[in-house]
């Protein structure tokens, strides 16, 4: 594992270093709180609403003059029962419009308002009606008027249910605990609210049935208020404009249905009391709500994003209410009446359901805020997109690093890789196409990078790589590593399309005093330096045509199988041999894995060297085979079979003629040796074979599974890894084995090139 932070999260980051869901969040904030506060100045701005205002109050007005002097005369059923009806129905149609008008939740809201409004006018005619019937004496005797009145009674108790659900659905968006909390802390209030009703009421003794149903409307509606005010401030940063009148409204009527109680109780109400203001107020003030939703449907308020807790102060008033009554039935009577004590129970029960709902939501938050700050602590040093480090973090490492590799052998490597045709990625596709190749370069270069080695976006389509107590020679080797896992595979950018990934890489090393920083205080490596030799050769890289590794201050370096010393004409007899026996690469594929495998087993530098030219020069005793033998499809005869098996030490004595690589015949000699002591020429087994030639032999088998061979069609990976794995301590050296498949699951054995 690389130490590169994030190494899953591939979510982007703002500039401010927010997640882009918090950023979206804020936008939508922002566009919603814009857009509310446009539409409440369009609301007031509205000359029709203004206009109906105005009529609104002067009907007030008219009406309880009106009221004043026909009372007690002909007129009188006449505004009480005829003009009464005009601002109720005008508020149910009103709400009919509204809903057509409205759109989304503030839709559903408004069904259910209009369904209330129409219930209301419902029994308020019914009311009326039955009023005027019973002004008739000659009908009073021909009906019951105790099986009509109930009529009304049905239409208002649906009236007040309908607000039930208006509530509910007003603050749908509201987290749930918020909902729950809202609606308790609705009951406790309507809890105290009715305890001083009931308190009030108890001195009429008996209590009329009538009067605790006539107490029931004011007690719904008030529910009603305060569970939407609650919840719909709690989750939201106000109310919209349509909703807020009809809430204003209906707090109205509460006031003026709670009057009608007491004076039910009292005997004392009449048709030109003014409690019917009261209710023609609601009235004018529903029917302002529906004209607002039509003329200006309303928008969803902007979210709120943290629990302000607006009605604790409510609610603990409540409670102090109920003690407080409590407290004077008991210095009243000397003891405390059972419902008192229900009551008390109930409000007991009601905060202390509160308080674990408000301690569960704080424990939420702070949990919330806890990810948040460990969120901006990752995002401030790493890359949202890749997960890797980002720049200003990795120049910071660089000063450290310095310092540091002081203390250990006093040098370190940085390679910087740049993505060949990046911009042209964007151009044939599009710039989500672009994210995907910079997420999974980014894992490609995580998985093949070494424990240890710091990995970070170093620009657009830049990468660096800090390499601490790293000598050329290995970081060479990381940076081939990092070119393999790219160039191995086509990456998927979407919708079935594929792009091929190049990148040229710059290396660079800083080593002991050599690369001293001469203005600094203590002796620390120059790093300053550093990246200036890797950024050169990087650019020396890209201008030779990309795809490949170049060190600073030494030759192109395309791979570490062409730095190797191979002669020319041996390269070229290996290749012609691999022309005969494939239309893909073989001997060039070969040297490529047996570095990988090498630098996984440890191999010091020169051995690492010699392995890999004699991959690549392993089959270069063919060439005196006979093409005819190489490509027969049949079974070969034991006179065949007998020159194909010379060719091992054929390729050794060719090595052996030619000054300097002697040491690579016995790796050549001996790669078809296998691991039981059963292979050729000489049959040696176990650790007597070269550790070299060992490697050769996996890689070697692996290619010549992969592609289609004269005598065999290609394996696909599955089949070819099964068949590595069932010679594994046979054929193969376990050892060797293992590297190479730890290799392939990290995808950096490619395939064969074709030729």
């Amino acid at each position: 594992m690389t130490f590169s932070p994030g190494s899953g999260d591939k979510r982007a980051v703002n500039h401010d270093g927010a997640l882009p869901g918090a950023a979206e969040d804020r936008e939508e904030d922002r566009r919603r709180a814009a857009a509310f506060s446009a539409h409440r100045r369009a609301v007031c701005r509205d000359e029709l609403c203004r206009a109906s205002a105005a009529c609104g109050l002067a009907w007030l007005v008219l009406y309880q003059v009106f009221a004043v002097f026909a009372s007690d005369s002909w007129a009188a059923p006449l505004v009480t029962d005829a003009l009464y009806l005009l601002p109720i129905g005008a508020a149910a149609v009103a709400g009919v419009f509204a809903v057509r008008a409205s759109t989304g939740r503030i839709r559903k809201i408004w069904t259910w308002l209009a369904v209330s409004h129409v219930c209301w006018l419902v029994g308020e005619v019914v009311w009326s009606v039955w009023g005027v019937w019973l002004a008739d004496d000659r009908l009073t005797a021909a009906v019951d008027t105790d099986k009509s009145l109930p009529v009304s009674d049905v239409a208002y108790t649906v009236a007040y249910a309908a607000l039930v659900p208006a509530a509910w659905i007003g603050f749908v968006e509201t987290r749930k605990l918020w909902r729950a909390r809202a609606l308790l802390d609705a009951a406790l209030v309507v809890l105290a609210v009715g305890s001083i009703g009931w308190r009030l009421l108890s001195g009429a003794d008996p209590v009329n049935p009538d009067v605790l149903v006539d107490l029931a409307y004011p007690a719904v509606g008030l529910l009603f208020v305060l569970a939407l005010i609650g919840a719909g401030l709690s989750g939201h940063r106000g109310v919209p404009c349509s909703i807020l009148l009809t809430v204003i409204g209906f707090g109205v009527g509460i006031v003026a249905d709670a009057g009608y109680a007491f004076a039910d109780a009292g005997n004392s109400f009449s048709d030109t009391s003014l409690l019917n203001l009261g209710w023609q107020t609601q009235a004018v003030f529903l029917t302002l709500g529906g004209l607002a939703a039509i003329r200006h449907p309303d928008v969803e308020p902007p979210m709120e994003r943290f629990d302000h807790d607006r009605a604790f102060g409510a609610v603990l008033i409540s409670g102090l209410v109920v003690a407080l009554l409590v407290g004077v039935d008991q210095i009243r009577n000397q003891k405390v009446d059972t419902v008192w004590l229900g009551v008390t129970a109930l409000v007991l029960a009601g905060l202390l359901a509160r308080q674990a709902l408000t301690t569960r939501e704080r424990t939420r938050l702070a949990k919330q805020l806890d990810e948040a700050l460990q969120e901006q602590r990752r995002t401030a040093v790493t890359d949202g997109l890749t997960g890797l480090y980002n720049r200003p973090f990795f120049q910071a490492l660089l000063g450290v690093e310095a310092r540091r590799a002081l203390h250990g052998n006093g040098r370190a490597a940085l390679i910087l890789a740049h993505l060949d045709s990046f911009a042209g990625i964007g151009e044939q596709h599009d710039w989500a196409a672009g994210d995907a190749v910079l997420v999974q370069v980014a894992d490609r270069l995580r998985i093949a990078a070494r424990p240890g080695d710091v990995l970070a976006r170093y620009g657009v389509e830049e990468f660096a790589c800090l390499l601490p107590q790293t000598d050329e020679e290995a970081a060479m080797e990381v940076a081939e590593r990092f070119r393999q896992a790219l160039r191995r595979t086509s990456i998927v950018v979407g919708s079935g399309a594929s792009v091929a990934v190049t990148a040229s890489f710059g290396v660079a090393t800083a080593t002991g005093q050599a690369t001293l920083a001469e203005d600094d205080d203590e002796p620390t490596l120059d790093m300053d330096r550093l990246v200036r030799d890797a950024d050169r050769a990087l650019n020396d890289a890209k201008e030779r045509g990309g795809d490949r590794v170049v060190v600073a201050g030494r030759a192109d370096r395309r791979t570490l199988a062409d730095d190797v010393d191979v002669p020319p004409e041996l390269a070229w007899l290996a290749d012609r041999v691999d022309r005969v026996l494939s239309d893909h690469e073989h001997s060039t594929a070969v040297a490529r894995w047996c570095l990988l495998v090498g630098g996984y087993l440890a191999l010091d530098h020169i051995e690492l060297r010699q392995v890999v030219a004699a991959g690549r020069l392993h089959d270069i005793g063919k060439f005196g085979v006979g093409a005819a033998i190489l490509r027969k499809t049949d079974p070969l005869t034991d006179a065949e079979w007998g020159a194909l098996r010379c060719h091992p030490e054929e390729g050794a004595r060719l090595l052996r003629g030619v000054g300097g690589h002697a040491a690579l015949a016995p790796l050549v000699a001996a790669h078809h040796e296998r691991w039981d002591g059963l292979g050729y020429p000489e049959g040696i087994k176990g650790e007597d074979i070269p550790l070299g030639a060992r490697i050769i032999a996996v890689c070697d088998s692996w290619a010549a599974m992969r592609v289609d061979r004269p005598y065999a069609p290609a394996l696909d990976a599955r089949s070819a890894r099964d068949e590595i794995e069932r010679a594994r301590g046979t054929q193969f050296d376990p050892i060797v084995v293992d590297a190479f498949l730890a290799l392939l699951d990290q995808d950096l054995i490619d395939d064969p090139l074709p030729l």
